[in-house]
């Protein structure tokens, strides 16, 4: 019986041009990485900052360190807050994870009217999404636009008036054909 014997691939190392094709999906999520560092990050060392001083509105703090923490924790309107809390996020969850499961188990089983009740469950997260798309949509109508008074104060909407009802026109007066794909008449 022979044996065959299979090839083994021998790394080689990359050329320039393939090294840097693969740090190219890197380099273009970096400046979205940046924004959201900044974005996110930036309000977060602050805050922390902040909990370790004892700034004020009218001036600049001095480091305290943990002392704020410890200050907080000896209130007795501190202590009674996070009671409340507590109380109230442990019985609002436990009775959100009860009503949920036995609506899910009653929903399962076969009744008069349970489609109209299924679409009654997820109102609360369609209505919002429709809304706000008819108001995008409000938005830019051409009649009734709020958007098309923006045209009214950079005087783009007096100078369309002498352009013809199919052209639009710029701020330099210049008459163009075509349709804006911003300001759809």
């Amino acid at each position: 019986m022979a044996t065959v014997a299979r090839p083994i691939a021998i790394p080689r190392p990359l050329s320039g041009e393939r090294r840097r094709l693969r740090f190219a999906p890197y380099l273009l999520v970096l400046p979205a990485g940046i924004y959201v560092l900044a974005l996110i990050g930036f309000p977060l060392v602050l805050g922390v900052w902040y909990s370790l001083t004892d700034v004020t509105v009218a001036r600049e703090g001095e480091f305290v360190g943990l002392r704020n923490f410890v200050d907080a924790t000896r209130d007795p309107t501190f202590r009674l807050a996070v009671r409340n809390t507590l109380i109230i996020g442990v019985i609002a969850t436990s009775a959100k994870i009860t009503l949920s499961v036995a609506l899910a188990f009653l929903m399962l089983g076969a009744f008069p009217g349970r489609k109209i009740l299924r679409a009654l469950f997820v109102l609360p997260w369609t209505v919002p999404i429709a809304l706000s798309t008819i108001g995008w949509k409000w938005m830019f109508n051409s009649q009734f636009r709020s958007a098309s008074s923006t045209k009214t104060f950079n005087g783009s909407a007096r100078q369309s008036r002498r352009c013809s009802r199919s052209s639009w026109s710029v701020p330099g007066g210049r008459c163009h054909s075509g349709r804006s794909p911003f300001w759809p008449d």
